[in-house]
């Protein structure tokens, strides 16, 4: 089976390259989650992958006006093509467009038996590369992480009057573009509720972890103080601003809260770290820095609360992520988080300040032995049931069961 895939997705090495050249770079969850997708499907027999990349960089991060089209082979199973574009509002999103739909007809005219996969969020590259696909009747399945209309709810960026008409355009474009796809694939079911009003086929893979964290040397016993870690988007949505407040409750002497990521409620956080002393802000680090910090940490927290419309649809990246180092996590319980996760992780079940407070000094009672064997036992799960190998295969599958002729126009 010869896949063709669509998104922002670069090669470890080539995100390197990006986030040295952007202004405010960081790792996005789609750029984790997609690239350890791919990873996984490459080791599926039979299966060649050709991923075309629009590059995640705009006018206003990134000075670098000309990019080139380039090649980089990964495997003999595994090969990215990035996208030549002029970075210049609108003109960008053009050569996205034209450059994918060009690229995508001449490898379906050149293979057989070929599939088109794409993230609708990385709507222009896949507008073109869809309709190449119309064209020759090839099936498209999109894989879907998160609902547009929730993106903009959470980051609470302010914006200008054409701004908004411009970003209300771009998300009645993005839905139109997701109701054209065959199949799709969900990270949770919620989100085949609201997106699949049709019927369609459809499989739910929630997130992947690294399969090759499953050999990793197990985490030593932590003693001396108790780190609480907090590692992703620092906004209020999110359940920061609560997380923040509970400090003040906290009874567990000798222990910190660490706090990485970006988000609009750093102003707050960095305001709020002068006068609460166990509250430390940590900024932005590299992917292999903060699992460092994860493994070094006693305690993983994820405080997004559950009445937010929009945690019913998502599956947070940090979970398999906080699983994955081996110390354990203390969550929320969230709708879109299948219910066997819950047995690897402790749950919140008062979301106010007083309640996580009581939470965390729960949690940090345990034995230092009964927390790192609880740590392990939740590494095994995600590393075993949920590697990338074993979800890159389900998807697999389900694309070798649904490529059928699609759509033409």
């Amino acid at each position: 089976m010869q896949i063709i895939f669509i998104s922002n997705t670069c090669s470890e090495e080539k995100y390197k390259e990006v986030t040295e050249i952007k202004v405010g770079s960081h790792l996005t969850a789609s750029q984790k989650y997609f690239l350890l997708l791919l990873t996984g499907m490459q080791y599926r027999e039979n299966v060649k992958i050709s991923h075309i990349t629009a590059i995640p960089v705009d006018q206003s991060n990134c000075k670098k006006k000309v990019w080139k089209t380039e090649t980089e082979l990964i495997t003999d199973c595994l090969k990215f093509i990035y996208l030549g574009f002029i970075n210049l509002k609108v003109v960008k999103n053009l050569s996205f467009i034209i450059n994918s739909f060009i690229t995508t007809f001449r490898m379906i005219s050149e293979k057989k038996d070929i599939v088109l996969v794409c993230d609708p969020l990385a709507y222009d590259a896949s507008i073109g590369a869809v309709f190449a696909a119309r064209i020759k009747g090839i099936t498209c399945t999109a894989i879907l992480t998160d609902i547009p209309e929730y993106i903009a709810a959470i980051e609470k960026t302010k914006m200008n009057a054409i701004k908004r008409i411009v970003e209300r355009i771009k998300r009645w474009v993005t839905n139109r573009l997701i109701n054209s796809f065959d199949n799709y694939v969900f990270l949770t079911e919620p989100m085949n509720d609201v997106i699949n009003k049709k019927n369609k086929p459809y499989i739910i893979v929630e997130t992947a972890a690294d399969f090759r964290q499953k050999d990793d040397i197990k985490i030593p016993v932590k003693r001396g103080k108790k780190i609480v870690l907090y590692a992703g988007g620092l906004y209020e949505k999110f359940g920061i601003k609560t997380l923040i407040e509970a400090s003040a409750y906290i009874k567990t002497p000798d222990m910190e809260i660490h706090l990485y990521g970006e988000g609009s409620y750093v102003p707050k956080i960095i305001e709020k770290e002068k006068e609460v002393e166990i509250l430390k802000y940590k900024g932005m680090v590299s992917l292999q820095e903060i699992v460092e910090k994860e493994k070094e940490a006693t305690l993983l927290i994820n405080p997004r609360p559950s009445k937010e419309e929009f945690t019913v649809y998502s599956f947070p990246s940090k979970i398999v992520e906080y699983m994955s180092t081996g110390t354990p996590s203390l969550t929320t319980k969230l709708k879109g988080i299948p219910s066997e996760y819950y047995k690897y992780m402790f749950v919140i079940e008062d979301e106010t300040p007083e309640g996580i407070a009581e939470a965390i000094d729960r949690t940090l009672s345990l034995s230092s032995e009964f927390l790192y064997s609880f740590g392990v036992k939740a590494k095994e799960f995600v590393c075993s049931k949920k590697n990338n190998i074993v979800q890159g295969e389900k998807v697999v599958d389900f694309l070798s069961k649904h490529t059928t002729k699609g759509n033409t126009i």
